[in-house]
C-alpha cells in the first residue's frame, strides 16, 4: 500500500494538474484524462517476498522431519522385521530342542527296559551256572576223570561223556559272558541316553530363554515403531498445517502484487499523463512569450521538467524514456531463475558452481543474479558487481522520494559501498525487480523487502 508521503505527493499532483490544466487556454494540445487510480484488494494485506519465504522454509522444514521420521520409520520396519524373523527363528530352534528332548526321553526309557530285561537274563544265567556247578561235583568220583576211566566197562563212552560235558561247560561260559557283556552294553546305553536326556533339557532351557527374548524384543520394536508413526502422524499435521499457511501466504502475496502491478500501470500512465502536461505547459509558456515579443523570439526548450527527471543534473544520456525502456526489459525476464553469478548484456547464462566459498551449486542453472540482470535492463557493460555499479552506472544518486522507473537500488550490510550486496531496478509505485537468491527467480517485490535501502543511482547520468 503507498505510504502517506506518496499519497501526499500524488494529492499534490492531481492539484498542480487541476491548476496547470486552468491556465492553458484553448487550443493547447490536452494531457489526455487523469487515469482512475486502481482500488486495493479489501482487506489489502501486504504479504512481501520474505513471509512466502518465511512460509516456504516453515513447510521444507516440516517436509524434512516428515522425511526423516519416514525414514527412521522405514529403518524402524526393517529392524521389526529382523527381530521378527529371529523371533521365528528362535521358535523353530526352541521346538527342535523340545522334539530332541522327547526323543531323548523315549531312548532313555528303552535303554532303561533294555537293562531291566539284561539284569533278569543274567540273573537267569547265573543261576543256571550255580546249579551246573554242583550237578558236575555230585556226579563226579574219587579219581576224577582217571578214577572213572579205571572203573568204567567201557572207556570210549566215559571219553564221550566227558567231551560233552566239557562242551555244556564250555557253552554256559559263553553264555555267562554274553550276558555280562549285553549287561554292560545296557548300562552303557542307559548312561548315553540319561546324558543326552540332561543336554536336551538344558538345549531346551537355553531354546526356550532365547524365544522369550526374542520374541520381547521384536514386541519393544513394533512399539517403537507405533511410537515413530505417532510421531509421523503429528509432524505431518504440521506440514499440512504449514502447507495451508504457505498456499494462504502465496495467495495474500499474488493479491498483493497484482494490486501493486496495477498501482505501478497507474503511476506509469500519470508520468505519461505529467509528461504531456508538462509539455503543454512548456508550449503554452512559449506562445505566451512569442505573444509578448511580437511572435518572435523561438521556441521553447520542449523536453524540460518530467522527461528529463526533476532534481537530474546536467549531461549524461539519460531519459524518463530509456528508464521506462530498462524497466520493460527487466519486465520480460519476469520468472526466468536466479543464477549465482550468472546473466548479463546478453540476457541470461548458466550460473557459477563453487562450493569453496559457499556459493550456491548453480552452474545447472540459466538465469541472473542481481547485477546481471540491471546489466541486461539497461543494456550497459558495467562491472558484474554490485557495488561498484553504484558509482559505475550514473554520478546522480535520488534520493527515495525522487525515484524514476529505471533506476537502481543497492543495499548494504555495513551502511557503506564497500558492503553494497545487492542490487535492484526500480520500476515504479514503491516496487522494484529483482533477483534475490539461489533457488528463486526474477520477481517483482516492495523496494523494502530486502531490507533497508542503502542508496539510488540514476543510470547514464
Amino acid at each position: 500500500m503507498p505510504s502517506n508521503r506518496l499519497r501526499r505527493v500524488f494529492a499534490a499532483g492531481s492539484i498542480a494538474a487541476v491548476v496547470l490544466l486552468g491556465l492553458i487556454g484553448p487550443g493547447t494540445p490536452s494531457a489526455g484524462a487523469l487515469p482512475p487510480k486502481p482500488t486495493p484488494p479489501a482487506p489489502i494485506k501486504r504479504t512481501t517476498h520474505g513471509a512466502v519465504v518465511a512460509a516456504q522454509s516453515e513447510r521444507d522444514a516440516a517436509a524434512a522431519r516428515v522425511g526423516a521420521i519416514s525414514a527412521r520409520i522405514a529403518e524402524k520396519q526393517n529392524e521389526v522385521q529382523l527381530k521378527q524373523a529371529k523371533a521365528e527363528q528362535a521358535e523353530q530352534k526352541y521346538a527342535l530342542a523340545y522334539s530332541q528332548l522327547q526323543d531323548a526321553k523315549r531312548a532313555e526309557h528303552a535303554a532303561t527296559q533294555r537293562v531291566v530285561q539284561c539284569e533278569a537274563a543274567v540273573v537267569n544265567a547265573h543261576d543256571q551256572f550255580v546249579e551246573s556247578v554242583r550237578a558236575s561235583y555230585t556226579s563226579g568220583g574219587v579219581g576224577g576223570m582217571t578214577g572213572t576211566l579205571l572203573t568204567a566197562a567201557d572207556p570210549t563212552t566215559v571219553l564221550e561223556q566227558s567231551t560233552l560235558d566239557s562242551y555244556l561247560a564250555s557253552h554256559k561260559a559263553d553264555a555267562i559272558g554274553r550276558y555280562q557283556s549285553e549287561l554292560i552294553g545296557c548300562a552303557n546305553d542307559k548312561a548315553a541316553a540319561t546324558r543326552a536326556r540332561l543336554a536336551r533339557t538344558k538345549a531346551k532351557q537355553q531354546a526356550e530363554q532365547a524365544k522369550v527374548i526374542a520374541f520381547a524384543a521384536a514386541a519393544q520394536a513394533k512399539q517403537e515403531e507405533q511410537a515413530l508413526e505417532a510421531e509421523r502422524a503429528s509432524d505431518q499435521q504440521q506440514l499440512n498445517e504449514a502447507r495451508a499457511v504457505l498456499d494462504a501466504t502465496v495467495q495474500d502475496r499474488s493479491a498483493y502484487l497484482g494490486y501493486l502491478n496495477r498501482l505501478d500501470e497507474y503511476h506509469n500512465k500519470l508520468n505519461a499523463y505529467n509528461d504531456a502536461k508538462a509539455r503543454a505547459e512548456a508550449e503554452a509558456r512559449a506562445r505566451a512569450a512569442r505573444r509578448h515579443h511580437g511572435g518572435g523570439g523561438g521556441s521553447s526548450g520542449g523536453g524540460g521538467g518530467w522527461s528529463s527527471g526533476p532534481s537530474a543534473p546536467g549531461g549524461g544520456s539519460w531519459s524518463a524514456a530509456k528508464g521506462r525502456r530498462a524497466a520493460s526489459r527487466a519486465r520480460s525476464q519476469l520468472g526466468v531463475p536466479y543464477a549465482w553469478a550468472g546473466g548479463g548484456v546478453g540476457g541470461p547464462s548458466y550460473g557459477v558452481c563453487d562450493s569453496s566459498n559457499g556459493a550456491p551449486n548453480d552452474c545447472n542453472v540459466r538465469g541472473f543474479d542481481c547485477s546481471g540482470l540491471v546489466m541486461y535492463a539497461w543494456g550497459q557493460g558495467w562491472a558484474h558487481y554490485a557495488a561498484t555499479q553504484y558509482t559505475q552506472a550514473g554520478s546522480y544518486h535520488p534520493s527515495l522520494g525522487n525515484l524514476r522507473p529505471g533506476d537502481l537500488l543497492f543495499w548494504s550490510y555495513n551502511g557503506s559501498i564497500s558492503g553494497i550486496h545487492h542490487v535492484a531496478l526500480y520500476i515504479g509505485g514503491g516496487q522494484i525487480i529483482q533477483a534475490p537468491e539461489s533457488g528463486s527467480w526474477v520477481m517483482i517485490s516492495s523496494m523494502y523487502d530486502p531490507g533497508p535501502i542503502f542508496g539510488a543511482t540514476r543510470p547514464l547520468t
